[in-house]
């Protein structure tokens, strides 16, 4: 079982998409005018009549544009790559995303549980402390938080471990532990275990 971080997700759809390359991904999107209870279909061709290939959520902001663009009568579509696949979606319903519009403050609410699979491990991040825990160790760092910053196109924050390595918290909002339904507000990476932190109500 994985842990599925957005990004992550994101690479799985550029290698099953035999046309699009991470060169090819030039702008991020996000959903918009889609009510609450429903979702913006992503289509295998520029057509609504075109087999479904997935669905966005109504508040995703983590659409990716390949730049291939078609106008198919009235209907402008874009060629997007997302967690939810690969494909065509009606651009009436795409808006671009600047991860700066939602940029935090300098104060990152703490303190956050994080944890991820392969192996199975956690990490408790204090206002001053990490504590990670893997099946063969656990051990305790100072931590100093810096940020906030933009990265992948997300605001997130480099919080650097006793001064030699960091872990990057990014504030995609749409962060899966790959085993529930659960979506998590940050990504975890500190080079080495990748997860989720901070389950969404």
């Amino acid at each position: 079982m994985k842990a599925a971080s957005t990004v992550l997700a994101i690479a799985f759809a550029l290698l099953a998409a035999p046309f699009a390359t991470a060169q090819d991904v030039e702008m991020r999107w996000r959903v918009t005018g889609v009510a609450e209870n429903d979702v913006l279909n992503i289509r295998t061709s520029p057509s609504a009549d075109s087999e479904i290939a997935g669905a966005i959520p109504f508040n995703s902001v983590s659409v990716f544009s390949t730049g291939e663009e078609k106008t198919v009568g009235s209907t402008s579509w874009l060629n997007t790559i997302s967690p939810y696949g690969y494909g065509w979606v009606n651009a009436k319903f795409l808006e671009p995303f600047d991860a700066a519009e939602i940029m935090p403050d300098e104060n990152l609410s703490l303190p956050l549980s994080c944890g991820g699979t392969e192996p199975f491990w956690s990490a408790d991040i204090s206002e001053n402390s990490v504590r990670v825990t893997t099946p063969e160790h656990e051990a305790g760092f100072d931590i100093q938080r810096d940020g906030p910053l933009i990265r992948r196109g997300a605001a997130g924050w480099d919080i650097r471990i006793q001064g030699a390595s960091s872990i990057i918290l990014l504030e995609t909002w749409e962060c899966s532990d790959g085993m529930s339904e659960t979506v998590y507000r940050y990504e975890y990476d500190d080079g080495g275990l990748k997860g989720c932190c901070g389950a969404l109500p």
